[in-house]
C-alpha cells in the first residue's frame, strides 16, 4: 500500500509540472520555495478566474515580500497527503500587519473553505485566536488540496507562509510568546522604574524616557499584532493607524530626550535646532496620521524616524567629542537601535530578505538601546550625585536615604502590580454571577487537558449540563430569583468536583460544563448521576420560597487521538445533551450509548 502511494504522489508531481506539491507529512514546512504567484494590479480578480490555466503563475523561492506595494497579490501552493491517515495541519502567515489576507481550500476546482483574515476584519472573526492569521487544514489520506491566497495591505506586504503539524506549532509558538514577553516584560519594567524615578527627582528626562519606552512597546505590540488581539480587538480602523501614530510618539521623544539627556544647545546649538525641527515633523506625522493615505504616510514615517535616530547618533558623537557625561553609553545604545531599524525598514521595502533576524531586529535594538540608556542615565546619576558630594557631603546623605526610599516604593509598587494581575487574571477567568470559571477559562484548559491526554493515552471527559424549563422560572419568579437559582445549582455541581484538576464552568445562559481529566464513561457517568441527584433533592431558597430544579446532563468520553478532536467532543457531549432532553429531561445521557 505504502509503495502504492508513493507511486501515486509520483504521478502526481509529474501531473502538476506547473505547481510543485508539498508532501505535508513533515511537522513545519517553509513554504516559501514551492509558492506561485501573480500580481493583480486592478484589484479585481476572482478564485474562478486565478484557478483558470492561463493565468501566468511566476515561481517565489523565497519569503513573498512586495514592500510597500499597492496591488492585490495571488498565492497558490499545492499540498498533498501521501499517507494512509488524515493530517491535521495549520497553516500560519506569520506577518501580522496585513489588511486583507483570504484563504481559499480548494480540491479539483471546488472549494471547500474560505477565510477571511487581516486586521481589516475584527479580531473575533479570526477562527483560531492568535496574532497571526492561522487557520487549520485537515487533509484526508492520499487527499490534494490547492491552497490559494489574496494578499492586499497599504503597509508593507510581505507573507512568509509556514505549514504546521500541531504539536510543533504551540512549540514554536510558546518559545515566540517567551521572547516577546521577555522583550515586553524588560521595557516594561524599565518603564516603570524611571517613572518611579521621576515621581521622586521630578527630573523631566526621566518622563521623556518614559514615553519613549511606552511609545515604544505600543509600535511594536500593535506591529506583532499583540495590541490588535489583546487592546483593541474590535477597532479595525484604530489598528490601520496605530503602527504610525505610535511611531511618530517614539520620534517625538526620542528627540526631546536627547535634547534634555545631552543639553545639545550648551555645545552645539545649531544641531539642537535642527533636533527641534525633526522633532517638529514628528509631531506632524503623528497628526497626518489620520488625513494621509497610509503608504505614503509609512514611507515619510519611516524616512523621519530613520532621520531622528540618525542626529541622535550624531548628537552623541559630538558630545562624546565635547566630553559630555555618559555620552559613550548613549551613542552606543542609539547606535545599536539605528542597526536595527535599517534592517527592519530594508525588510519591508523588500531590499533585503525576511527572516527570524530581521523581524525581531527592532526589538531586539530597542531592548539593548532602552538597558543601555537606563545605564546612562544612572551614569549621569552617578555623576552628579559625585558633584554634588565635593561641593556639600549633607546633599550626598540626603540622595542615600532617597535612593534607599526609592527602592522601597520600586520593591512595593512591583508588589502592588503583582497583586493585581493575579487579581485580574482570576477576574478574567471567573464568571461573575456564579463564581464558577467562565467559558474563556474553559476552553483554554479543555486545550490543554486535551494535549496532555493526547500525549499520555488517557481519557477525558465532557459533560454539558443544562437546567430543566429554567425559562419558567424567570417568567414565574423573576430573573433576580433566577440568577439566585443558577448560583445554588453551581454550589451542587462544584460539590461534584473530585480533584483539582476538575474544572466546572459556566458555559452559558443556564447551562454549565463538567470537564474531568483522566476519567472515561463509567467514572464520569457516576460524577453526572450524583451531580443530577444533588440538584433533584435540593430545593433551591429564593427569599423564602422553594424551588425544585432539576438538570439534563449530555456526557462524552474520549483517549485523544489523530482520529478525534476536542470539537468532536464538545459536540457529542451537546448531542447527547440534547437526546435528554428530548427524552424527557431529568436525566443523563451518554454519547454513542
Amino acid at each position: 500500500m505504502a509503495a502504492l502511494q508513493r507511486i501515486l504522489f509520483f504521478l502526481l508531481v509529474i501531473s502538476s509540472c506547473a505547481h510543485a506539491v508539498v508532501d505535508v507529512s513533515a511537522p513545519e514546512i517553509r513554504l516559501e520555495a514551492t509558492l506561485q504567484f501573480v500580481e493583480d494590479t486592478s484589484g479585481n480578480l476572482d478564485l474562478d478566474t486565478v484557478m483558470a490555466r492561463d493565468i501566468d503563475w511566476q515561481s517565489n523561492g523565497r519569503t513573498f515580500n512586495q514592500g510597500y506595494h499597492g496591488s492585490a497579490w495571488w498565492l497558490h501552493v499545492v499540498l498533498h497527503n501521501p499517507q494512509d491517515t488524515p493530517l491535521q495541519r495549520l497553516l500560519e502567515v506569520g506577518y501580522a500587519a496585513l489588511d486583507y489576507v483570504d484563504i481559499f481550500v480548494v480540491e479539483e476546482g471546488v472549494l471547500l473553505k474560505k477565510y477571511a483574515l487581516g486586521d481589516k476584519y475584527p479580531y473575533s472573526a479570526r477562527p483560531i485566536d492568535h496574532r497571526f492569521p492561522l487557520v487549520p487544514v485537515n487533509i484526508l489520506a492520499g487527499q490534494t488540496l490547492d491552497i490559494y491566497l489574496r494578499v492586499q495591505s497599504s503597509g508593507a506586504l510581505q507573507v512568509p507562509l509556514t505549514l504546521w503539524e500541531y504539536s510543533r506549532f504551540h512549540s514554536a509558538d510558546f518559545d515566540s510568546t517567551v521572547m516577546q514577553g521577555a522583550y515586553f516584560g524588560g521595557l516594561a519594567t524599565m518603564a516603570v522604574f524611571n517613572l518611579l524615578i521621576f515621581i521622586v527627582l521630578r527630573e523631566l528626562s526621566y518622563l521623556l524616557y518614559v514615553g519613549f519606552i511606552v511609545s515604544t512597546m505600543l509600535a511594536m505590540a500593535a506591529q506583532q499584532g499583540l495590541a490588535f488581539r489583546v487592546l483593541w480587538p474590535e477597532a479595525t480602523q484604530w489598528n490601520d493607524h496605530a503602527i504610525l501614530f505610535f511611531t511618530s510618539c517614539t520620534g517625538t521623544f526620542a528627540i526631546l530626550f536627547t535634547l534634555r539627556f545631552l543639553r545639545v544647545e550648551t555645545f552645539a546649538p545649531k544641531l539642537a535646532r535642527v533636533l527641534q525641527a525633526v522633532a517638529t515633523c514628528c509631531v506632524i506625522m503623528l497628526l497626518l496620521c489620520f488625513v494621509i493615505e497610509y503608504r505614503t504616510l509609512a514611507i515619510m514615517t519611516m524616512a523621519t524616524i530613520i532621520l531622528a535616530v540618525l542626529l541622535a547618533v550624531v548628537s552623541g558623537v559630538v558630545g562624546l567629542i565635547k566630553r559630555v557625561p555618559s555620552a559613550q553609553i548613549y551613542l552606543l545604545a542609539w547606535t545599536l537601535l539605528l542597526i536595527g531599524a535599517g534592517v527592519i525598514s530594508l525588510s519591508r521595502l523588500g531590499v533585503v530578505e525576511a527572516n527570524l533576524f530581521t523581524e525581531y531586529a527592532v526589538q531586539l535594538g530597542s531592548l539593548l538601546e532602552v538597558t543601555l540608556l537606563s545605564l546612562a542615565l544612572a551614569s549621569r546619576i552617578n555623576t552628579e550625585r559625585r558633584l554634588r558630594y565635593q561641593a556639600q557631603s549633607e546633599a550626598l546623605q540626603a540622595s542615600r536615604v532617597a535612593n534607599a526610599e526609592l527602592e522601597e516604593r520600586v520593591k512595593a509598587r512591583t508588589l502592588d502590580l503583582e497583586q493585581l494581575n493575579q487579581r485580574l487574571q482570576r477576574l478574567s477567568e471567573t464568571d461573575q454571577l456564579t463564581g464558577l470559571a467562565n467559558r474563556r477559562f474553559l476552553e483554554q484548559r479543555l486545550k490543554q487537558e486535551w494535549e496532555r491526554a493526547r500525549r499520555h493515552a488517557h481519557p477525558v471527559a465532557l459533560l454539558l449540563i443544562d437546567v430543566d424549563h429554567f425559562k419558567q422560572v424567570n417568567d414565574h419568579y423573576g430573573h433576580p430569583a433566577g440568577d439566585a437559582c443558577l448560583q445554588q445549582v453551581a454550589q451542587q455541581i462544584s460539590a461534584g468536583l473530585r480533584q483539582a484538576s476538575d474544572v466546572a464552568a459556566r458555559y452559558g445562559g443556564e447551562e454549565f460544563c463538567l470537564l474531568l481529566p483522566h476519567t472515561d464513561r463509567t467514572g464520569a457517568e457516576a460524577v453526572a448521576e450524583r451531580i443530577r441527584q444533588n440538584v433533584e433533592k435540593t430545593l433551591m431558597d429564593v427569599e423564602g420560597v422553594r424551588i425544585a430544579l432539576t438538570v439534563s446532563i449530555g456526557l462524552n468520553s474520549c483517549i485523544p487521538s489523530d482520529g478525534n478532536s476536542m470539537e468532536q467532543l464538545i459536540k457529542q457531549a451537546d448531542e447527547a445533551l440534547y437526546h435528554s432532553k428530548q427524552t424527557g429531561r431529568n436525566r443523563v445521557m451518554v454519547s454513542g450509548a
